[in-house]
């Protein structure tokens, strides 16, 4: 049976048992049949790539602004309880071999954090460097689950400038919050953790500089290079599409890619065995969602894992799970989706735009099922939706325009 099949069976039996009345909750699976893979913390990214899945070709005003949820509350919905009563196939109308197995058995209570796969990442229009909210989830995922679950950092890096003094002599600015940032996460990482860089020329909609590209990627690197030597496995994302002749192209970036290296052990000083540890990874196609839709040589059924590293995918992440979980810290909902590793990033990316109302009206949330946990949380979608960001940014300037006058 596919893992479809599993998820529908899996609703039948509930409803067949009685539970048609109320919602799915998320201890009626067997444990070990959900895990979580991604938690969405937060809205806004500014990177604006010219194949974004998360946002529409034309994005709404205030779409790319940033909020993120606090530290406090990615404990409350990590730690958020549920029991597992899984569904049976012994109907209680005719056998009472569930209520016996009740009577007997102490009430489990479990956390969310327990149902975390080996490797969990952000939602898809998340960029970790632009906020601070990803060093805590990595921080509560490894402390929750004492290590045996990372946070994998998805990012397209720094941005930096070069300046040329004194001839030969290069020095590179960067922002010094997001450069913070990325020092911290290669402070923590050890020889579990992953992070992915994401290597294109598709940033600022695909006009971004070139020799900004070179630089901003190779400074990135050469930053996680405590981490590469500690056994972190650094895996560059070569990200293009098949059009000849698009600026996009795949091979332009793999040229890219080349020179990176090169400036790495021509400035950097790197060693050729730090090369050699780095992973590169072309496995993963454009999918024709968001911005990717319209876009020339972008393959109709492309399918992605929302990690684009195929080889890690393959061999180290979770696959036995018949179900995907999402938690949403934003509102505090669970919910779950049959576990398709090879397209993971297309049941995603749907989920994420109908949360986020990104794009046209109607976005459908596909085969996502909302499940139940215990207790009630505080959904916070009202100050997190586009109109709540802009409002703030508009009373940001307005303070800063006061307290200028004041001076």
């Amino acid at each position: 049976m596919g893992q479809a099949g599993v998820a529908f069976v899996s609703i039948y039996l509930y409803i067949l048992m009685g539970g048609s009345g109320e919602g799915l909750k998320l201890g009626d699976y067997d444990e070990g049949a959900v895990k979580v893979y991604t938690v969405r913390l937060g809205e806004g990214c500014r990177e604006g790539c010219v194949q974004c899945g998360a946002y529409p070709e034309e994005p709404a005003r205030g779409d790319y602004l940033i909020k993120e949820v606090t530290r406090a509350r990615i404990w409350e919905c990590l730690t958020r309880e549920f029991v597992f009563e899984p569904v049976r196939t012994d109907n209680p109308k005719f056998s009472r071999s569930q209520e016996v197995l009740s009577e007997k058995s102490e009430e489990v209570r479990n956390k969310i954090a327990d149902l975390l796969a080996n490797y969990v990442t952000t939602d898809v229009n998340q960029e970790p460097l632009n906020g601070d909210v990803f060093i805590h989830f990595a921080e509560l995922v490894k402390q929750l689950t004492g290590g045996n679950s990372r946070a994998v950092c998805i990012s397209h890096g720094l941005r930096v400038k070069k300046v040329e003094k004194d001839g030969d002599k290069v020095e590179v600015t960067t922002d010094e919050k997001a450069t913070g940032r990325l020092g911290a996460m290669a402070n923590m990482m050890d020889d579990k953790d992953v992070f992915v860089l994401s290597l294109d020329v598709s940033r600022s909609k695909g006009r971004i500089n070139d020799e900004l590209s070179l630089w901003s990627y190779a400074e990135t690197l050469n930053r996680l290079l405590p981490a590469l030597r500690k056994g972190a496995r650094i895996t560059v994302f070569i990200q293009g599409n098949d059009n000849r002749d698009s600026r996009q192209h795949r091979v332009g970036a793999e040229n890219l890619y080349g020179r990176v290296k090169k400036l790495l052990i021509d400035h950097y000083r790197w060693k050729q065995a730090d090369i050699m540890e780095l992973h590169m990874d072309t496995g993963r196609a454009w999918v024709r969602q968001g911005r990717a839709a319209n876009l020339p040589g972008v393959d109709p059924d492309g399918e992605s894992p929302v990690i684009p590293d195929s080889s890690f995918v393959e061999h180290t992440l979770d696959k036995e799970p018949p179900n995907m979980g999402f938690l949403d810290a934003v509102s505090g909902k669970v919910f779950v989706h049959p576990h398709n590793p090879r397209r993971s990033y297309n049941d995603v990316v749907r989920l994420s735009r109908w949360l986020s109302e990104r794009g046209r009206l109607g976005i459908r949330k596909g085969a996502w099922i909302e499940v139940e946990t215990s207790g009630e949380i505080e959904n916070l979608n009202e100050h997190f939706s586009r109109e709540a960001r802009l409002e703030t940014l508009a009373k940001l300037k307005n303070s800063k325009r006061v307290e200028k006058a004041g001076r």
